[in-house]
């Protein structure tokens, strides 16, 4: 039997439950709302102790065509419990539309969340947002975007009507209670990659940290969004200052994330274990530091074609830092190959209930 590490974690929270006596110096939002302040002491807790399991999409579809069935998921099918950590992706909620790039109803994303919120899970929310110079997708590979932002009164008006929407939104979750529901916001991701239109090959470094310092800057500051932790997630990196090169600064990013998978299964299992490790090992020295959580925001092996993954690969890698969270990707409901966590009758779902058992594995409510 594991023991209930959030329970741990709500008595020694207990003694700062008053907003007045949590430190909010660490923080990017100094006028964050107590709760989101709690989940940011969470977090840094959980550090180098234990990791929770995340999923994106996790409780909106699922591998076998299902959706929208409240309490329902893959994860759970497979193990009987919930993700510790539900992500969700919010593309194309900048154009005004109704479901996400992903063809995801928001409303059904937002009672999602609520849902996952209810139960102690924690949210997290990727944003593959339009090219607001040219009206792409984010996959958009003209060079010069940020600096249009930056210096085109066109371009930068459309980009705030996105960040507006994108307040409107996170202004719209809240609790059974009324209160703000706290999120994890990974903005401008894999930015060390140049697939995004504000990848590493289409703007400088000091570009991109403008942008990001506009962007915290005016949901906070003008649009008044107080339930938001900002991550910092580059892609693969080479070393601590290849990570630190396009780095807005610790007053502007509250978690340290990284996006790495694996790719081509069992040929290239050590190669990403090593490059993950690697890179784990230095957010986990800095962070301690800095006095900010690190999480492993987004990784997995597409088609899970190695059955002992979770056993022998994935954990060995984040038992050696324990980052707060560790988030796989999704399982599509509309393409058969395209899933990142087991599901029923999966190969690998034995070495899967393995994994979750483990005590340093939290999943929801534990």
């Amino acid at each position: 039997m594991k023991l209930n590490f959030f329970v741990i974690i709500a008595v020694a929270l207990s003694l700062i439950s008053c907003s007045d006596n949590i430190n909010k110096n660490n923080l990017v939002d100094k006028n964050a709302t107590e709760r989101t302040s709690i989940m940011f002491e969470k977090l840094l807790s959980m550090c180098g102790k234990k990791t929770m399991f995340g999923h994106q999409d996790t409780g909106v579809y699922g591998h076998s065509g299902w959706m929208y069935i409240e309490g329902k998921s893959d994860i759970k099918d497979v193990c009987g419990l919930a993700p510790a950590v539900y992500g969700w992706e919010l593309g194309h909620l900048e154009l005004g539309e109704e479901v996400s790039l992903d063809s995801v109803s928001f409303n059904e994303i937002r009672k999602g969340i609520q849902y996952a919120d209810s139960k102690g899970s924690f949210n997290t929310i990727s944003w593959h947002l339009r090219n607001p110079w040219n009206g792409n997708s984010a996959w958009d590979k003209s060079t010069g975007t940020i600096q249009q932002i930056l210096t085109d009164s066109v371009v930068e008006k459309r980009f705030m009507s996105y960040l507006d929407r994108l307040a409107d939104f996170l202004l719209s979750l809240k609790d059974e209670r009324g209160e703000l529901i706290p999120v994890l916001l990974r903005p401008l991701h894999e930015h060390t990659g140049s697939w995004f239109w504000w990848g590493r090959d289409f703007c400088t470094p000091e570009e991109y940290k403008q942008l990001w310092r506009k962007m915290v800057s005016y949901l906070k500051d003008v649009k008044e969004v107080h339930n938001v932790l900002y991550i910092y997630s580059p892609d693969k990196v080479l070393s601590k200052q290849d990570y630190l090169d396009r780095y807005p600064g610790d007053e502007w990013v509250d978690i340290w994330g990284l996006d790495l998978y694996h790719r081509d299964g069992e040929s290239k299992a050590k190669e990403y274990m090593d490059t993950a490790s690697m890179i784990l090992s230095f957010m986990s020295e800095e962070c301690v530091q800095r006095k900010k959580p690190f999480v492993f925001s987004e990784t997995g092996l597409s088609t899970l074609n190695m059955n002992n993954w979770f056993t022998e690969v994935l954990y060995p890698i984040i038992s050696k830092t324990h980052p707060a969270y560790v988030l796989l990707w999704r399982n599509a409901y509309n393409m058969p190959d395209h899933f990142y966590a087991p599901y029923p009758g999966h190969s690998s779902t034995d070495d899967f209930n393995r994994f979750v058992q483990k005590q340093d594995i939290v999943m929801q409510g534990e």
